[in-house]
């Protein structure tokens, strides 16, 4: 389905995993996600980006509700962080290449519609080569289709299976601007080749309005490596240890 091996793999893995509510305390790795999930939240209630709005000659405000684009959204983990903001949401688009995690964040939404008011979207698009919303290059007029799912489609009484369907530009506009684009704990995989990250810093610089936020997080290899080095501990992981 995605033409990256990679982000192929990506899909089949994450899209196989089982995790939920119930069980994740028995990760190993239980209180790091806990750390993460703080490091994102804090992240997330600090950002107050002065933007147009979506609204050419408009004077910039940070007063507007925030127009999120929330890429390697997984299962929509953060989706309560920014219906918590206190600029509220205007749109939310999630973009993840585990087409398994986005039906899982679909539900979720579901789950949240009062609080986004049907302004909710999930894509299958690798930022790496998709380009959602925008033409790929000034010679083409074309704009791609991708897997999409709206909230705003589906009755209120909907509780089956979400259905994906081919969209064009995802769920985007050509028209659509966002205040935040976000990336948690994943730019890495943006990272393998020249070309992936210019893709996804071009098409970034494309959607993200003047004055609006590009927000991301990461772990340092080394720094982690130097603190487990200095626990003075004999760390060793099996291969029959948990795969996360």
């Amino acid at each position: 389905f995605l033409g990256n091996p990679g982000a192929a793999a990506a899909d089949a893995f994450y899209s196989g995993l089982t995790r939920n509510m119930a069980t994740r305390g028995d990760s190993r790795l239980y209180h790091m996600r806990n750390f993460n999930g703080w490091v994102k939240a804090t992240q997330i209630a600090e950002l107050d980006p002065v933007t147009h709005g979506g609204q050419a000659g408009r004077a910039r405000s940070n007063r507007n509700p925030l127009r999120v684009l929330d890429l390697a959204c997984g299962k929509g983990g953060d989706l309560g962080k920014w219906t918590l903001h206190r600029r509220k949401i205007q749109n939310y688009v999630g973009i993840d290449v585990a087409r398994g995690s986005l039906k899982d964040a679909a539900i979720r939404a579901r789950r949240m519609r009062g609080k986004l008011k049907n302004r909710c979207v999930f894509t299958c698009a690798d930022l790496g080569e998709d380009v959602p919303g925008r033409t790929r290059s000034p010679e083409t007029t074309e704009i791609q289709k991708l897997l999409s799912w709206s909230l705003a489609e589906e009755s209120p009484r909907e509780s089956g299976e979400p259905q994906f369907k081919m969209v064009e530009g995802g769920g985007i506009s050509p028209a659509d601007t966002f205040d935040v684009v976000s990336i948690q704990f994943a730019i890495h995989y943006m990272m393998q080749t020249r070309e992936r990250a210019s893709r996804f810093f071009q098409t970034v610089s494309q959607l993200l309005d003047i004055g609006g936020n590009l927000c991301f997080t990461t772990i340092d290899a080394r720094m982690v490596l130097d603190h487990m080095m200095n626990l003075g501990m004999d760390l060793h992981f099996d291969d029959d240890d948990e795969e996360e």
